[in-house]
């Protein structure tokens, strides 16, 4: 309170001039381009949404302009301004309002996708409100839309709130909730992106003292009475500060890479804790074995298995399951009587000692992941009315094969203990019904796996029936060998291929068969019985001649004129129709190969000696089966050049996963070995499709516990007269006991012969591809250096790793050199630029603002004054000054600004001599001395 005038006085401050408009527009333009570039980026690449780049681009800034623009002029009535760029946005709007509205639409549906990868379900997707009529939808150019239809509104209120309002948390809300969507269920957005928003929110740290409220305090001031304005602070020279902002964070990413980090051990126990604590690892568990919506590559790294138990499975053999068919017998006595279906094989089924249970397989092949039918095939295969599970089920019930079937089957309980609850591990040819199935809470997705109806609890425990298996064969050796058995008591039919080239054979009652030439007909006992056997091979050969050389026998479809279709029961009529329409649909679908892929595949074909149909040349295409047979020679491929190991090298973002790892890497595991083997497999003209759960022992009693290192990826194929076989085509490794014939690592490992890849040097020649992106030395013979040639889990060679690291190294010692030569001259410019500030503000015809800069001088060179030791109170002369120059009418004198600024050099001239070294040099850095 003034003595004088019993006036009181409030504390004195800086009121520095503001910046012009158009360098606050500057300032909060950049940054806010800053901010949008990290926070859409985050979203958009987070998500995978496809946009077109550039016009998201030009949309942003121009959004960003008249915002900012908008929000800075203050003149009244501003609204009428502002009013035809609202305009002008809502006629875009409308102008495009069905692409925008069909581009939210897939965008939350790419969302939806995300987090069901995430969680390993399949979430339902939104459908399109309406058809917008086009004869070629542009999914790029919907998304684009609607995007660019939220621009405006969002930059609009970060700038309402944060320009105008002075409010930080607006921006931080806005980006964050953008960042928020994808990192709640850790999906990770790309690092440009993540970089550039957490520049934009270290910014906003950073000037937040001075760039909230009307007057914001300045730090250490608040007790000191100095208080600057806060618009003042908004000029384009802040930005430097974004240049060391970013060179700190280069520094740190340089030096401390991501894949350096290890989290503290008391942050992992207590995420642990947390994450037991709530019952959420078994649910977010993905992985191997763990998955029910899609694999994608990208998060294909090194495997570390714990020994965990996953599963615990419980196998109860049976030996006689009962059929519905019954043969009439009669020789030649005339004596009739009726007779079962016999097992007379002679091999132990395929299945007795381990089982593929699989909880997903891949049916389309994206070249960065495995994803089940897209919607139009699963549409079609709504439509048909054959069960793939059940095929093989199907088939023994209603049309045995004694030379190709097993009378074998099982009743197996499974408990899941620490796998993906969501996920249902089920063998490939399954008894169980799904009517039986549902009581457990459990449904079928599309014709490869069954998942858990619960989305919250999952299904832990279940029972189901499984078949015995034997091996594949095709769609017209089933029926034949049905036939040939019920009519004839044939129980080979490659007794049946010799009869039908004149040769006397005798059935196992001891009557002769042989083919009569000329009539087109079987002869029992040298009488003719009939045309069933001979017109089912003519009409074979007729329909192989019309599809050439390749032409699969699953194809066949059995003539409805025929007597002998006529001979069938209803059932098995039945049957056939469905088992030939599922046929179609098997080879429509799941011969489907990349078009960028189909010459490299076949480039390694010719390379590696895998004929497709070499097999099917040496015997007869009708009952003989090439699948098998190429896939064991592809098995074989990868026993004799490719090696087995848990941290295999990661292709290129731009890169095919099954070109690099065949054409380049040559190391993987399960997952690569079985991917590359469908690729293969399809490209021969074989239906095939990749399979992952868990390999489990299966001949042994009683309950058997899984561990998380059977967790397993192998090849699905099919076989018309069988169903889907699963096969193995990953070599056998000590890390690999799935690989085993009992899925259990033996004791006396070491005495095994595994599989021992072949040197590089002996490793096929491929020819060189026309493909830009694919390097030209991949496809020479010269070994890549640091391949081990013995399957050793996380090692590399020394060569490879060697020359990389002292690259990487090199370069990072420039980079460490430029960054700080950059950052050091970023200091000297802001020095700089802070001294002309100061002398230009003291040097100012108003003596009363100079007045205040010179006290605001004075104040920050007093509060350095602590470190040279003991410290006398400011000269109450100060305040009285600052008061008179803040608050009288009368101007400072040329002697009163004189006098503050002679204190202020004295003052400065003890602390370059008094302040420790550390303090001078901090203090020199800020320019004040």
């Amino acid at each position: 309170m003034d003595r004088d005038t019993g006036l009181t006085l409030d504390q004195p401050r800086l009121l520095l001039k503001e910046n012009g408009a158009l360098g606050r527009a500057v300032f909060y333009g950049a940054l806010m381009v800053l901010g949008g570039l990290g926070g859409w980026g985050c979203f958009i690449t987070a998500f995978r949404v496809p946009v077109y780049t550039p016009w998201l681009v030009v949309m942003g800034l121009v959004c960003i302009a008249f915002s900012v623009w908008r929000q800075t002029d203050s003149r009244k009535r501003g609204w009428r301004v502002s009013l035809p760029g609202w305009a002008a946005w809502l006629l875009m709007v409308i102008f495009r309002f069905d692409a925008a509205a069909h581009g939210a639409v897939r965008t939350v549906n790419f969302m939806l996708d995300c987090y069901g990868a995430k969680l390993n379900y399949d979430l339902p997707t939104l459908r399109l409100p309406y058809s917008v009529g086009a004869a070629q939808v542009d999914i790029t150019g919907e998304c684009t839309s609607f995007i660019m239809a939220l621009l405006l509104p969002f930059f609009w209120s970060m700038a309402r709130m944060w320009v105008r309002s002075r409010n930080n948390r607006a921006p931080f809300g806005l980006t964050g909730a953008l960042l928020l969507l994808p990192m709640s269920f850790s999906i990770l957005p790309a690092g440009w992106a993540f970089a550039a928003l957490l520049m934009f929110w270290c910014m906003l740290l950073l000037l937040a003292p001075s760039l909230t409220g009307n007057e914001g305090v300045v730090g250490r001031f608040r007790k000191k009475g100095y208080k600057a304005s806060g618009v003042a602070v908004a000029r384009p020279t802040a930005l430097l500060l974004l240049l060391g902002v970013g060179l700190c964070m280069g520094l740190v990413y340089m030096y401390a890479p991501p894949d350096t980090y290890k989290r503290p051990q008391l942050a992992e126990n207590l995420r642990t804790a947390v994450r037991e604590g709530i019952g959420s690892s078994q649910y977010i568990r993905g992985g191997q074995g763990n998955s029910n919506k899609s694999v994608q590559f990208r998060t294909m790294g090194r495997r570390d298995y714990t020994g965990e138990t996953m599963l615990r499975v419980k196998f109860d053999w049976e030996a006689y399951p009962e059929y519905s068919v019954d043969f009439e017998r009669t020789n030649g006595n005339g004596d009739t009587w009726y007779e079962a279906p016999r097992d007379n094989l002679g091999v132990t089924p395929a299945n007795l000692y381990k089982e593929y249970l699989k909880s997903f397989v891949g049916s389309v092949y994206t070249g960065h992941s495995w994803e089940r039918l897209d919607n139009e095939g699963r549409e079609e295969l709504s439509k048909l009315e054959l069960c793939a599970q059940n095929q093989l089920a199907r088939y023994k019930r209603e049309m045995f094969a004694p030379g190709r079937d097993k009378q074998n089957w099982y009743h197996l309980s499974v408990q899941n203990l620490g796998a993906n609850p969501r996920c249902v591990y089920i063998p490939a040819s399954l008894i169980s019904g799904g009517e039986e199935l549902s009581e457990y809470g459990i449904e079928p997705v599309d014709d490869g796996y069954m998942r858990s109806q619960s989305l919250i609890n999952g299904t832990r425990g279940y029972e189901l029936e499984g078949d015995s298996r034997a091996y594949g064969f095709n769609y017209f050796s089933r029926v034949i060998s049905h036939l040939a058995y019920r009519n004839y008591g044939i129980e080979n039919i490659s007794d049946l291929g010799s009869a039908l080239y004149g040769n006397v054979i005798t059935d196992k009652y001891g009557e002769s068969i042989t083919w009569l030439y000329g009539s087109s007909q079987m002869s029992f006992q040298n009488k003719p019985v009939g045309s069933d056997i001979p017109d089912l091979f003519n009409s074979i050969n007729s329909q192989a001649s019309i599809g050439g050389e390749g032409w699969p026998a699953d194809l066949w479809e059995m003539p409805r004129f025929y007597e002998i279709w006529e001979s069938l029961d209803p059932k098995q009529q039945e049957l056939l129709e469905n088992v030939e329409e599922y046929n179609k649909f098997v080879y429509e679908h799941y011969l489907e190969v990349p078009e960028e892929l189909k010459d490299f595949l076949a480039d390694f074909q010719e390379a590696y000696d895998l004929d497709p149909l070499g097999h099917n040349r040496a015997g007869d295409f009708r009952y003989v089966d090439g699948v098998e047979h190429y896939a064991a020679g592809i098995a074989q491929a990868f026993r004799e050049y490719f090696t087995y190991t848990l941290d295999p090298e990661q292709p290129p973002e731009d890169r095919d996963f099954v070109e690099f790892f065949l054409g380049e890497s040559h190391e993987g595991y399960c997952v690569h070995f079985a991917t590359a083997a469908v690729l293969l497999l399809r490209a021969a003209g074989y239906p095939a499709r990749y399979a992952e759960g868990y390999v489990v022992p299966s001949g042994s009693n009683g309950w058997v516990d899984v561990p998380d290192y059977n967790a397993h990826a192998w090849v699905e194929v099919y076989c018309g007269g069988t169903g889907w076989m699963p096969v193995e085509v990953t070599p056998a490794a000590p890390d690999n006991p799935a690989a085993f014939f009992d899925a259990v690592l033996p004791e006396n490992i070491e005495e095994y012969e595994l599989p021992t890849p072949r040197p590089e040097t002996e490793r096929p020649t491929m020819p060189p591809r026309d493909n830009p992106l694919i390097d030209e030395q991949l496809a020479s013979p010269t070994p890549r250096a640091g391949v081990s040639p013995a399957p050793s889990p996380g090692t590399q060679g020394p060569g490879a790793g060697t020359s990389k690291k002292e690259s990487g190294a090199l370069w990072a010692v420039l980079w460490s050199l430029l960054g700080a030569a950059a950052f050091m001259g970023a200091l000297m410019l802001q020095r700089i630029l802070r001294i002309k500030r100061r002398e230009r503000d003291l040097g100012q015809r108003d003596k009363n603002a100079a007045g205040l800069r010179a006290y605001a001088y004075l104040l920050k060179l007093y509060e350095k004054e602590t470190f040279c030791g003991v410290r006398e109170a400011p000269p109450e002369r100060w305040r009285e000054l600052a008061e008179k120059a803040r608050f009288s009418a009368h101007m400072l004198s040329g002697e009163e600004l004189s006098e503050l600024i002679g204190d202020s050099e004295r003052l400065k001239e003890k602390l370059r001599r008094q302040l420790p070294r550390g303090q001078k040099l901090l203090c020199w850095l800020e320019g004040l001395i």
